[in-house]
């Protein structure tokens, strides 16, 4: 079985359409998240991923800090950036990591954005990782600096 263990949102304001680049808001999402979770931590993460320097940046940032040497992907670079859909289309694919025992790879013709590889993030690149994952992070942020994540847990 599998559930939603937690959640938590904050907003920070910062701009429009820019994430604050520390991304403090984001981290202290993560952290009331995995708190109410009862973890340290998460066996996959799957970020928000834009694509965007500003986004990556702020992402890669905030992943090294919460998750060093957790296995991180995006699927926007394969479902687009669905906007509106986009938190529900991500918690989809975390729900399936933890079904199927496999961490999407990061998919793209583009080269890694190097934000990512100067964090020294285990990004899954060229196929998807199978692992043993019990517990999951799902990321989405919106415009205005909103940010929400969700930790699903699988139980039995």
């Amino acid at each position: 079985m599998i559930r939603l263990a937690s959640w938590a949102e904050t907003s920070d304001a910062h701009h429009i359409s820019s994430p604050d680049p520390e991304g403090l808001a984001v981290e202290a999402a993560i952290r009331r998240a995995l708190a109410m979770a009862g973890a340290d931590t998460v066996d996959y993460v799957n970020a928000h991923g834009t694509g965007t320097p500003a986004n990556d940046a702020m992402e890669a940032a905030v992943y090294a800090r919460c998750f060093p040497g957790v296995p991180v992907s995006s699927t926007k670079p394969v479902t687009g950036h669905t906007l509106g859909a986009a938190g529900a289309l991500e918690a989809a694919v975390a729900v399936e990591v933890l079904r199927r025992g496999l961490a999407p790879a990061n998919l793209s013709d583009l080269p890694a954005d190097p934000a990512y590889a100067a964090a020294g993030l285990r990004i899954v690149e060229g196929a998807p990782l199978p692992g043993d994952y019990h517990r999951v992070l799902s990321a989405s942020f919106a415009f205005g600096g909103s940010n929400a994540v969700l930790i699903l847990e699988k139980t039995s």
